[in-house]
């Protein structure tokens, strides 16, 4: 027997000049009528992404390729100096030769990586094929979770990821949204959450320099109740919009026509705490432009192509001869790569943050 460096992803080998050449796969490598023959995940990735809990953000975003480890982003500078000019002599405002078009924005964001790994020891493998697979396939059942926890991780990770905190994940919504986008609304005042959205809309588009849109309205299942309190007298409300196949949600009229209200549990209702100063819960909306964000993700080497999605590879330690060199994998990996990237510098981020009575999360009392 053979020893292949641990954690080695599965290989086979292929003959190229002569000389033994490695090509990674990844797919497992599955045992047919005495052949290693590859599964193709493709199909089961999707599945898994449409079933893991609710995830709305992830597939709405734009997913292109990361130009670098840092994603950064080029923007216009002011328009060049013009003005009404003496149409005999025709002097006019000139714009000075230090002008420049465009310019850099500071910052970035640096490209993560996110994933898990699942142990399956080569000799209880061996044991369970022998004794008939008891229990059902539990490495599929393994391997479903797995993928279901990634997907979970990502969506939380858009919404609430902040690197500063903890440098290993991207930055999301709440630590890219640009300054002066935040605003407060007292539930118990009478106001209108529906005309307060509005009113960030108006804000938001009304820039002439700065061309921003609403596309989407993102809040919590009482954020939704709140408003369907507010408005059940109000049928500008009740409007459906469909934000994918088989999937249709309110909308709350704007400057832009109707806009989805999209119900998600991954935005996290903040309960009172008086010690803090806070004696009252918190409900957030957040209004974004999703033609300004996008997913900036790097391939994993040796995976799908053009697949932004989590990726299955098996991992060995091990390896052997029985006439052709082959692999035994002991690990099984879930891996991407990417960053949430905001561009415009995260004015296309808004947040609305909304006072409740203490005890209004989690009860089913009126508010």
């Amino acid at each position: 027997m053979q020893t292949a460096p641990i954690g080695t992803a599965i290989r086979r080998p292929t003959e190229e000049f002569g000389l033994q050449q490695i090509q990674e796969l990844q797919a497992e490598a599955t045992a047919a009528e005495g052949f290693y023959v590859r599964n193709d995940y493709d199909s089961i990735v999707g599945r898994y992404v449409r079933n893991a809990g609710d995830v709305l953000l992830w597939p709405l975003l734009r997913k292109t390729y990361a130009e670098a480890d840092v994603v950064r982003e080029l923007a216009e500078n002011e328009d060049p100096d013009v003005g009404f000019m003496q149409k005999n002599t025709l002097a006019a405002v000139e714009t000075p030769t230090s002008y420049q078009a465009i310019h850099s924005l500071p910052g970035g964001q640096q490209v993560k990586a996110l994933g898990g790994v699942i142990n399956v020891p080569y000799y209880a493998q061996s044991l369970w094929e022998q004794q008939g697979k008891p229990y059902g396939p539990q490495l599929a059942l393994k391997t479903e979770k797995g993928m279901n926890a990634t997907i979970k991780a990502l969506e939380r990770c858009l919404f609430r990821g902040n690197a500063t905190a903890n440098p290993l994940e991207f930055n999301g919504l709440q630590s890219q949204m640009a300054p002066g986008h935040s605003f407060e609304l007292d539930y118990a005042s009478g106001q209108k959450i529906a005309s307060s959205l509005r009113a960030i809309a108006r804000i938001a588009t009304s820039d002439e320099e700065i061309l921003r849109g609403i596309t989407h309205i993102f809040t919590s299942a009482l954020g939704v109740e709140l408003i369907e309190n507010q408005t059940d007298s109000q049928m500008q409300y009740m409007n459906l919009e469909r934000v994918s196949p088989g999937l249709q949600v309110p909308s709350v009229i704007t400057q832009r026509g109707p806009t989805p209200l999209m119900s998600s549990p991954f935005i996290r209702d903040t309960p009172a705490s008086p010690s803090q100063g806070r004696n009252y819960d918190t409900v957030d909306y957040w209004l974004l432009d999703l033609t300004q964000l996008s997913w900036r993700g790097v391939i994993p080497k040796g995976g799908t192509p053009d697949n932004f999605n989590p990726q299955i590879f098996d991992v060995s330690k091990y390896a052997y001869h029985a006439g052709l060199e082959e692999y035994m994998a002991d690990k099984r990996m879930i891996l991407m790569f990417g960053t949430l990237f905001a561009g415009n510098s995260g004015e296309s981020i808004w947040k609305l943050s909304v006072k409740v009575p203490a005890g209004t999360i989690g009860s089913i009392a009126p508010i």
